[in-house]
């Protein structure tokens, strides 16, 4: 009979024991899909063609300046005109070089906010994949917590059990059992709409069960009153040719009412500690987050190094160069 129970509460908490999963498998992986396309447009490169156009001459006019100071070119000819170097020249020459980075940087900057706008639609996908994993957590905590409450129920139906031993047995004290699970308090909770139609199931399911129980308990200390009016009539009259068995009938009377109940509750128990030793801080919710966290962190990094790389060290280089050679020129120029 243990059997025919443990299935019935096994069916009700699919997600605790398995049978089926907090989020859909089949949205979650059709929306992570969404995420990763537009994951890749977002990492594609940031800068346009016209800035990257501006990007080669800023670092061509800047290796180009930087050569005629290292290589100490004295003239430079353009077209057929003869220019000596000179700390005009740099001047010119860093001038020129400032408003390309400049021009360089605002496209750059526009490029950039271009690609905000596209990001926001990766954003979208994100936060749907967050709410989706969100809803499965919500679910699993709803089934953990009517879990809990199922749990308490069920050893509630053991104290009629104990209160009859302890009638029977001398010096006999019982500890009753409760649940671990930390209960939520569902009329304060701000669920999603989705979820309201499971509450109200639940709630349903453990009034019915509630019933149940209350209707086997009263059918158990029915058979249990006899057995005691029996125990306390050998108490008053202890015959030595009288036997006592109060114990042994109360006990076989738990056994026929509720302790098929007991059984398939611990043993639902057991298989949830067992797996939740397994598979520590490691659910299947938890590997879907990760997931996610990790495309973060790649994104952030990838979208930090191109930053970096493209725009940051070219205008830096350039400036840097600019600064230099017409420090280093001003310096040889100041007579000894």
């Amino acid at each position: 009979m243990h059997k025919a129970i443990e299935q019935r509460l096994r069916d009700h908490f699919p997600i605790l024991f398995n049978q089926t999963t907090s989020v859909d498998q089949k949205e979650y992986r059709r929306e992570f899909k969404t995420f990763i396309d537009d994951a890749i447009s977002v990492s594609n490169p940031i800068l346009g063609a016209e800035a990257i156009r501006y990007q080669s001459i800023l670092l061509y006019v800047s290796l180009a300046f930087a050569a005629v100071y290292f290589l100490d070119i004295k003239h430079l000819k353009f077209v057929d005109v003869e220019v000596a170097v000179s700390r005009e020249l740099f001047i010119i020459y860093a001038g020129f070089i400032g408003l390309i980075s400049l021009a360089f940087s605002c496209k750059a900057w526009f490029d950039f906010q271009r690609w905000n706008l596209i990001r926001r639609k990766h954003s979208d996908a994100a936060e749907n994949l967050q709410e989706l994993v969100g809803l499965g957590l919500a679910r699993k905590q709803l089934e953990n917590h009517y879990w809990g409450k199922t749990f308490d129920m069920i050893g509630q139906c053991y104290e009629p059990y104990s209160a009859a031993k302890e009638q029977v047995l001398v010096g006999y004290k019982d500890v009753s059992i409760q649940s671990s699970a930390a209960l939520l308090d569902i009329n304060s909770l701000n669920l999603p709409a989705a979820l309201k139609p499971v509450v109200a199931i639940k709630e349903t399911w453990l009034k019915d069960l509630q019933t149940e129980l209350k209707g086997l308990t009263q059918a158990f200390e029915a058979e249990c009153e006899p057995i005691l009016l029996a125990h306390e009539a050998i108490k008053n009259d202890p015959s030595p040719f009288r036997s006592d068995d109060s114990y042994n009938r109360i006990t076989a009377a738990f056994d026929k009412w509720l302790e098929p109940w007991f059984i398939a509750r611990n043993s639902l128990m057991d298989e949830l500690f067992s797996r939740s030793i397994r598979n520590f801080d490691s659910s299947e919710e938890q590997q879907m987050l990760k997931e996610l966290i990790k495309v973060f962190a790649q994104l952030k990094s990838m979208r930090i190094l191109y930053v970096t790389a493209e725009i940051v060290f070219p205008v830096l280089f350039a400036l840097f160069t600019a600064a230099l050679m017409f420090w280093s020129h001003s310096v040889s120029s100041v007579p000894a």
